[in-house]
């Protein structure tokens, strides 16, 4: 099992490329009939080289991605594959449900039960995102963002999801710098970023809002 605590890109037998965030782990099935990647959790931008013999697979615990030749992200995680196109068309199939297929500009959530309804991303961005080693935020929930950049920092990050319910953001955090991302969040929005012994850090909510 491939298991990443830092950025780290891994040329496949095949001449694929999976690019691993930290915090992800995975597994590799390639033999002559079948190339598969098997995420147990995290996110990998996957290259893939054409092989039309052999479909690149990607499974995670709620279904599968299908290509042959294409660029995507998949992250996966608390019961929920997130599926994002940057390039060509991939079949993405439930363990139970209708498969769908989803092309370039397009992220779906895949559970067990099925694919949801596309919806359209800037793929250009995501793609800074990964180069860049940037966090893009598009009106998501302060405390899931918060989660994401709990992964990149050593120690605890305690957060008061109560507290911050309701705020959602817009921003694009440096992911090399989780300390410079928490700076940024709280001079921009209304929390409160505590150190409470070292490696411990709580995040709540400002009594007033800015």
């Amino acid at each position: 099992m491939y298991k990443r605590q830092q950025w780290q890109t891994h040329v496949l037998s095949d001449q694929s490329r999976v690019t691993l965030e930290p915090g992800t782990a995975l597994n590799l099935h390639f033999d002559p009939q079948r190339r598969e990647v098997e995420l147990v959790r995290g996110d990998i931008l996957v290259e893939v080289a054409k092989d039309a013999a052999r479909p690149f697979t990607v499974r995670t615990a709620e279904g599968t991605v299908r290509a042959l030749g294409t660029r995507f992200v998949v992250h996966a995680e608390d019961g929920v594959t997130v599926l994002t196109m940057l390039e060509s068309t991939v079949l993405a199939t439930p363990r139970a449900g209708t498969a769908r297929e989803v092309t370039a500009g397009q992220a779906v959530h895949i559970t067990a039960q099925g694919v949801g309804e596309p919806a359209a991303v800037d793929a250009a961005a995501m793609e800074d995102a990964w180069k860049y080693r940037r966090l893009v935020v598009q009106d998501q929930p302060l405390a899931d963002v918060l989660d994401t950049l709990a992964r990149y920092r050593p120690g605890v990050m305690r957060i008061d999801r109560d507290a911050l319910a309701g705020l959602k953001i817009n921003a694009v955090l440096p992911l090399d710098d989780p300390e410079r991302a928490l700076q940024l969040l709280a001079s921009s929005f209304p929390i409160r970023v505590r150190t409470l012994i070292p490696w411990v850090v709580m995040i709540d909510r400002t009594h007033a809002p800015r």
